[in-house]
């Protein structure tokens, strides 16, 4: 059975992807913006919480690797955008009862370690670990079915982007 690539299973990818300050994904922050498939080759465009954020380069390369290592992906590349500019509007209500729990301390356990990132800015990147962002995922996460196109070139604009604006 061969896995087409897809919008669906690309986010899916993306929902491992951290910002190391917030222990929620980018996917439930609001942070993608526009994933676009043409035969293989995947283009992600995602925004950051702020400009000048110390982890540009750290979330840059984890969705390049999470979409790079997809079967079926030929090449991934990566585009940080600016505008619209992100806001907490654009977060999930997963999102926003992970950070209202978190504020809280409603006794939901965080496996999140902010202090990992300290130690990696003095490591080589091929040394940090792959698997230390993920937080426990909340049980009340709501589970959305969908069909995905399987068509050689598919794109997703979600919710904020402007596509008078160079979408791709």
């Amino acid at each position: 059975m061969s896995l087409a690539v897809t919008v669906d299973r690309i986010m899916e990818a993306l929902r491992e992807c951290y910002d190391p300050e917030i222990p929620v994904n980018i996917v439930d922050l609001g942070l993608i913006y526009n994933v676009a498939i043409d035969q293989g080759r995947v283009k992600v465009k995602f925004t950051l919480t702020a400009r000048g954020c110390p982890a540009h380069e750290l979330l840059s390369q984890q969705v390049k690797d999470a979409v790079a290592k997809l079967p079926g992906v030929t090449s991934a590349e990566v585009e940080v955008v600016w505008d619209p500019p992100w806001t907490p509007d654009r977060m999930s209500s997963a999102a926003r009862e992970r950070l209202k729990a978190q504020e809280e301390g409603s006794g939901i356990q965080l496996d999140f370690d902010p202090s990992i990132f300290t130690r990696m800015a003095n490591a080589s990147p091929y040394l940090w670990p792959t698997r230390t962002l993920r937080p426990t995922r909340l049980a009340t996460r709501s589970s959305s079915s969908s069909t995905s196109s399987t068509n050689s070139a598919a794109s997703l604009r979600l919710p904020g982007g402007d596509p008078a604006k160079g979408s791709m």
